[in-house]
């Protein structure tokens, strides 16, 4: 049978932007795509007949419509495939094999059901650690946030992640949310400089900036697919230190811009490691 190609779209972008998402985000994706494959093979769609229209039954005009041959049924619409998944699946001994073998496939290169079959446990294991610390590294490289020296406006008073391409967006501790292309105009605009006479930040606020940094420092793990136990623990910074969150390491000549650029503190990124 051929592949509902709805589905078979929906499948290709979500392979094609994967790297683009958390891994819980991919796993949602798929576990979403799986759901609507479901319902649209609950029932096959039947296409209707086609009914030829009949004119007022005065005459003369019926005996003419009576006289006409009727159009012919119009041809059934294919059926959705009855399994888009499960004949893969069904070739595994189980749901931990198939998703191992699904997320070596993903994040390094394809294997077929067959070769992976016929692999000895041993380098299904390397496969398991290798395609575990890609997606560790893919995180990192996606979601921690820019060195604070590449913008140290935008660092110093970021609430919660920051990226340098300019078609991103941040939200400035004085309120103000905008893409990053127009930190150099927010910075000398009159509501930032208005706020900048006493740089007060709500409690909140502050309370949401060190729950996220708490978070940073703890890591996040990708875990191993069984047989393998344990995984890899990465560290993102998703929310930089500042005044308001150190005060401490903020002297008061630090506190404005002195003419030479925003003093930030430099980070120290902590490596990934196995657990």
């Amino acid at each position: 049978m051929t592949v509902n190609p709805n589905l078979a779209t929906l499948m290709r972008v979500i392979e094609e932007n994967q790297d683009k998402m958390t891994e819980g985000e991919y796993l949602e994706a798929m576990n979403a795509l799986c759901a609507l494959h479901r319902v649209a093979t609950s029932a096959v769609v039947a296409a209707p007949v086609a009914v030829a229209p009949r004119a007022p039954s005065s005459p003369p005009y019926s005996s003419i419509w009576d006289d006409l041959p009727p159009l012919p049924a119009l041809p059934a619409l294919p059926a959705v495939p009855v399994n888009l998944f499960g004949g893969v699946r069904n070739l595994f001994r189980g749901h931990d094999d198939y998703e191992l073998w699904s997320r070596v496939t993903r994040v390094l290169r394809h294997i077929s059901p067959e070769s992976w079959l016929s692999m000895s446990q041993e380098l299904q294991n390397e496969l398991n650690r290798e395609s575990t610390r890609k997606i560790a590294e893919n995180q990192e490289r996606n979601f921690r946030n820019p060195t604070p020296s590449s913008c140290p406006f935008v660092a110093r008073h970021a609430v919660g992640d920051w990226r340098t391409n300019e078609t991103e967006t941040w939200t400035c501790v004085c309120g103000y949310s905008g893409k990053f292309k127009h930190w150099q105009k927010h910075e000398k605009s009159a509501r930032h400089q208005e706020w900048a006479q006493h740089r007060i930040v709500p409690a909140k606020v502050v309370s949401t900036m060190r729950k996220q940094i708490q978070k940073d420092r703890q890591g996040t793990v990708i875990e191993f697919i069984r047989p393998l136990s344990g995984g890899f623990r990465y560290y993102l910074t998703r929310q930089e230190r500042n005044e308001w969150t150190h005060p401490e390491f903020f002297l008061d000549n630090t506190r404005c811009n002195d003419r030479q650029g925003w003093f930030v503190l430099q980070r120290h990124v902590r490596e990934m490691i196995e657990i």
